[in-house]
């Protein structure tokens, strides 16, 4: 599944005040407000997106994909994976002051990727009509396009020129060879939210965390490429259970948030910290390396579940 990863550059006009509990819910929420006022043609009416009769939608598509009734593959589910993940800006600060640089990232999966011209727009209209709990304006500076496996980088778009002026600099699971690996840690950097039997998980095993990827892989590659992985689910899984826990280090956060229209409580109980795991983990790498931008677990779309994966031996 080619995937791009786009970092966004954000000038601050006024004080903009961004919650480190809350960025990502924060940030996520603006861009879908823009985008559906912006392409909806009911913007005002709080009809879901299922229910909805218009046909091409860009909100529905690329913010909130419904499946479809007649779909043969996770027909089951009333909502779909989103095809993007929203990487806030990280460190502690809560608020930034006129002149500061807001830098977040966009990581786009798969076809999803065609709706670039309505991710920019609605990037400079989020960042003009106020961004932040205080709706502080700001100036969407340049949009950079970015490799994390050869590492190049491109300037997509700069407000100097006004000009857009994309390349290709897609990358895939694939092009992560499968590294000679027998232990490995993974820091999660913000909070993963992951359930067992309806409970949150606190100290994941390694088997639970490879198949919350693989699956979530699995998903995104079908409804935003139309393609089923060549995986033997069952291989996999018994492959996973012979890696065992090393050392864990996590912390378990409470959070909750509401949902569109303020009625419903979601709960966002997540953990973050460091897990060390040891086995045969050579076929896990491709995985565990491309998922350290597609993210695991629920929210993933607000920027949870962000971890970054090293080999240890």
């Amino acid at each position: 599944m080619r995937t791009n990863l786009l970092e966004i550059h954000i000038r601050a006009a006024d004080r903009i005040v961004l919650p480190e509990d809350y960025r990502g819910n924060i940030l996520r929420g603006a861009f879908g407000m823009n985008l559906r006022r912006m392409v909806c043609v009911y913007p005002d009416s709080i009809r879901e997106c299922v229910e909805c009769p218009a046909g091409e939608c860009v909100y529905r598509d690329f913010f909130n994909p419904v499946v479809s009734p007649g779909s043969e593959r996770l027909s089951r589910n009333k909502n779909i994976q989103r095809p993007f993940v929203l990487r806030p800006p990280s460190g502690a600060r809560d608020a930034y002051s006129a002149g500061d640089l807001i830098v977040m990232e966009m990581v786009v999966f798969g076809n999803a990727f065609r709706f670039l011209p309505y991710i920019l727009v609605t990037l400079h209209r989020l960042a003009e009509n106020g961004l932040g709990r205080n709706r502080g304006k700001a100036c969407l500076e340049r949009v950079v396009q970015k490799n994390p496996v050869t590492g190049a980088s491109h300037c997509l778009y700069s407000s100097d020129s006004g000009i857009v002026n994309p390349r290709e600099m897609s990358f895939s699971k694939d092009d992560y060879s499968a590294s000679s690996a027998s232990r490995i840690r993974i820091s999660f950097i913000t909070p993963a939210i992951l359930k067992d039997k309806g409970h949150f998980i606190e100290v994941p095993e390694f088997e639970t965390v490879i198949k919350r990827l693989r699956d979530r892989f699995a998903a995104l590659s079908w409804f935003y490429e139309g393609v089923v992985p060549d995986i033997d689910f069952r291989e996999f899984a018994a492959a996973a259970q012979n890696v065992s826990i090393v050392r864990a280090d996590t912390f378990y956060e409470k959070r909750s948030r509401r949902a569109r229209g303020g009625a419903a409580v979601q709960f966002m109980n997540g953990f973050t910290g460091t897990m060390e795991y040891t086995g045969e983990l050579t076929e896990f790498i491709p995985y565990l390396k491309y998922g350290q931008y597609m993210h695991i677990g629920k929210s993933a779309v607000f920027g949870f579940g962000q971890y970054s994966m090293e080999i240890l031996g």
